[in-house]
């Protein structure tokens, strides 16, 4: 039976039945539970994911609170918690935090003076579990901000004629996911902003505006700066408003530089400009390198703009423009330079691949798993199994690597494994399940026929190995043994996923000889091990049990009787 969207259900049917009488006969019911079911083996990709696994950084305002959302599918249908930093589950704070019926993680608005950095500006992990295992989402940063009023700071600044004026709007030092939108206005109205700006004004993200070939009309205007915060969505303007004040210079003065970056981070597809701004006496010359393992200097190219500033903007950046670029700057009085590191990103994924294309592998087999990554820079890189941290050991290898091998497979070992890798921004997860395939039991020592005296004692022992792990029974002359104060069955596992099952008889009577079978089965089939133990002394009946055959087919009888040795039957 299909479902909507193609999925197939279990079907299950029960119906009982009753026989009426006939007339003159004995009444008879009988109960029949007819059951059917039909599952088709869910793909790998259906026993335990994440329909919505929380992105890997949350950033909300104390006015407005927010949900985080994490949802799994199984079967059966998974249980989802969250934990912290630690590994801990979180217990729910009285209008700070609360995990919803629904697995959602819930942060209500706050007043400023009940911020807790343990609550508000930590990492979580949404847990997903079932009976297959339990799987982890990516780490979740979270970082509440107060919506409070900041203050906006602009102090005059100097520049030579013709060189580059630059302004800073000074605002309290925040993480660069956090830096507000700066936008700069000039006296007479004009705006400027990193969108609206030409040749002539650059508006850098970290709040600075270059004004190129600055003169003397320039210095006729002042220039305030706002800010909006992105997560509050208050907007706040400097107090004041500052100039850039001609700077007169008389012969030659060193050059220096005025604004530049010592880093810059960059998503992978985007363009970005890395400032630098000189100032001496001549002007200075602009110009930038690439140092990798020669350094190269860098022209104008559909790749690379050089602004009137001096500032090197490139164009849909590539992983390969990862680097340290330098900015020289020199004139007739010398040279000086400044180096920015750039660091290029894209958004982290992890994908779990197996050795074999079979979902089940076999018990005792050794298996390699690779964690395939796209994005970077990958800083940190763990693997879990139902969560738990793998330890390197000697069935495991290389568990801070890419790939690990997982030797001498046992049933501990199935269950989800998963890659974590994580930088200063990003973090991202994989997962596989492994299931050990359903192994027919085998034998590895049986026991062997055994002629003995009365008043002997008697063990008997078999080992049998299968995934699952075999169920063991005795049987004597196809009927179960019946346990007594002589008798003793008994079974226990060892850690190589061995049953080791005995029967142990004291004192041995003549009636306690035949022949003995050890059965182990599991899901994956059955097999039995026979030998007769013979007990000297005259022939002696034995009690005579049911036996039910079904109509239509062969079963073979023995003579009930022991003792040994038995010469003629009839």
């Amino acid at each position: 039976m299909a479902a909507p969207g193609g999925r197939t259900m279990g079907i299950v049917l029960e119906k009982n039945y009753v026989l009426k009488p006939y007339v003159g006969k004995t009444k008879l019911t009988i109960c029949v539970i007819c059951l059917l079911v039909y599952v088709t083996q869910e793909t790998e990709n259906q026993i335990l994911k994440f329909s919505y696994e929380p992105p890997s950084q949350v950033i909300f305002s104390s006015s407005s609170g927010t949900v985080i959302r994490c949802a799994a599918r199984g079967p059966p249908l998974p249980t989802i918690t969250w934990v912290n930093q630690s590994g801990s589950i979180i217990s729910d704070i009285s209008g700070l935090r609360n995990v919803r019926h629904d697995g959602a993680l819930i942060f209500p608005p706050f007043p400023a003076d009940l911020f807790r950095r343990d609550v508000h500006s930590t990492m979580y992990r949404c847990l997903a579990s079932n009976i297959v295992g339990t799987i982890g989402s990516r780490e979740v940063r979270v970082r509440a901000v107060i919506a409070l009023q900041r203050h906006l700071t602009v102090y005059d600044s100097y520049a030579i004629e013709h060189t580059t004026g630059v302004l800073r709007c000074h605002v309290a030092t925040l993480p660069r996911e956090l830096q507000p939108v700066i936008t700069w206005e000039r006296s007479d109205g004009l705006i400027i902003s990193q969108k609206n700006q030409s040749g002539k004004y650059i508006v850098y993200p970290t709040g600075e505006l270059h004004i190129s070939y600055f003169t003397k009309s320039d210095a006729q205007y002042t220039y305030r700066c706002q800010a909006r915060d992105h997560v509050t969505g208050l907007t706040y303007k400097s107090q004041r408003a500052a100039r850039i004040n001609i700077k007169e210079v008389q012969g030659v003065i060193f050059p220096y530089v005025v604004h530049s970056l010592s880093l810059a981070y960059v998503t992978e597809g985007e363009s970005t400009t890395l400032p630098c701004v000189a100032s001496g006496n001549p002007v200075p010359e602009v110009h930038w390198y690439k140092s990798d393992i020669v350094r190269t200097q860098i022209q104008k190219s559909s790749k690379y703009n050089l602004q009137p500033d001096g500032s090197l903007t490139l164009y849909n950046v590539e992983k390969r423009d990862s680097g340290l670029y330098v900015c020289e700057v020199s004139n007739t009085a010398g040279t000086e330079k400044a180096e920015t590191s750039m660091i290029i990103t894209a958004p982290l994924a992890a994908v779990v691949k197996i050795t074999t294309n079979l979902q089940e592998v076999e018990l005792g087999s050794s298996v390699t798993l690779l964690c395939e990554i796209t994005g970077f820079p990958v800083h940190r890189l763990e693997w879990r199994h139902n969560m738990r941290p793998l330890s390197t050991n000697g069935g495991i290898r290389h568990s801070e690597e890419r790939a690990i091998r997982l030797r001498f497979l046992t049933n501990e070992d199935e269950g989800i494994y998963q890659c974590f890798v994580a930088n200063d921004v990003d973090s991202a997860q994989g997962s596989r399940v492994l299931m050990l395939k359903s192994v027919k039991p085998r034998f590895l020592e049986t026991f062997r026929e055994e002629i003995i005296y009365p008043s002997s004692d008697i063990s008997l022992k078999c080992v049998a190995q299968g995934q699952p792990l075999p169920k063991v029974t005795w049987t004597l002359n196809k009927q179960v043994i019946p346990e007594s104060r002589r008798i003793r069955q008994g079974d226990f596992v060892t850690e190589k996923d061995t049953v080791h099952s005995y029967v142990n008889i004291t004192q041995a009577e003549i009636g306690d000889g035949g022949d003995f079978t050890c059965i182990a089965e599991n899901d994956g089939g059955r097999v039995a091990s026979t030998a007769p133990v013979k007990i000297h002394g005259p022939p002696t009946a034995l009690p005579p049990r049911e036996r039910t055959v079904l109509a239509g087919t062969s079963e073979h009888f023995k003579c009930p009787v022991a003792g040994y040795p038995l010469v003629n039957f009839s």
